[in-house]
């Protein structure tokens, strides 16, 4: 009965000094980068396809990007809906049924995070017509803030017969100005921002500069 004991006490110990060393390393990996502050994806949205004639077109790839170049640039990666989507450690989506889902990426070390949305459309067999490109109406916006403080920014994406023709609007100085889905831009503050209309097929992107005026 001593023996199982003293056994016992060393599988403990053993198990308890593992931790600590692997907390340590762990502490010890992320003292030797730089700390992270920020984590972007290259694509806030994308499209994929099921059931096409042409094999393939239910992959892409996200890309993450962590900052400071010099940071540990591991990441997590998941998805919202695996029954629409999957994704591996490598980013690579695989879309697996009609629907949507969201796609995140979180820094292994450092509280960051960033999200794709993905739309799955099933062809039924088909294949789909791809977007070949985006031009928007106006590529400077010029705004105040008292009596023009709002405008709409139109995006064209061609071919006109495209099978996913959704836009994404994102900005990248929300204290200046913001856009909603629709590419409406409401002034906030002076100063200039960019918004970015993007297509979630293929990734075709545009901006519009935006110079707010007190």
């Amino acid at each position: 009965m001593k023996n199982i004991k003293q056994f016992l006490a060393a599988i403990i110990v053993f198990i308890l000094g593992f931790a600590f060393t692997a907390c340590h390393l762990e502490e010890d990996i992320a003292n030797i980068y730089a700390e992270v502050n920020g984590l972007t994806l290259n694509r806030s949205s994308m499209v994929l396809f099921v059931n096409t004639m042409v094999p393939g077109l239910n992959r892409g790839l996200l890309v993450a990007t962590v900052r400071p170049a010099e940071a540990n640039d591991a990441v997590i990666w998941a998805s919202s809906n695996d029954a629409v989507a999957v994704v591996d450690q490598n980013g690579l989506v695989t879309a697996l049924g009609y629907g949507t889902a969201v796609i995140g990426v979180s820094s292994r070390f450092g509280s960051f995070s960033a999200v794709s949305m993905l739309t799955v459309e099933d062809m039924g067999g088909t294949d789909p017509v791809f977007v070949e490109g985006l031009t928007l109406d106006v590529n400077t916006l010029d705004l105040n803030l008292t009596n023009n403080t709002m405008a709409t920014i139109t995006p064209t994406v061609t071919p006109l017969n495209a099978t996913n023709r959704s836009v994404t609007w994102s900005v990248n100085n929300p204290a200046v100005a913001i856009v909603d889905q629709n590419g409406v831009v409401t002034a906030i503050g002076p100063g200039m921002a960019m918004v970015v209309a993007s297509t979630a097929d293929r990734g075709f992107a545009e901006i519009c500069m935006v110079t707010v005026n007190p």
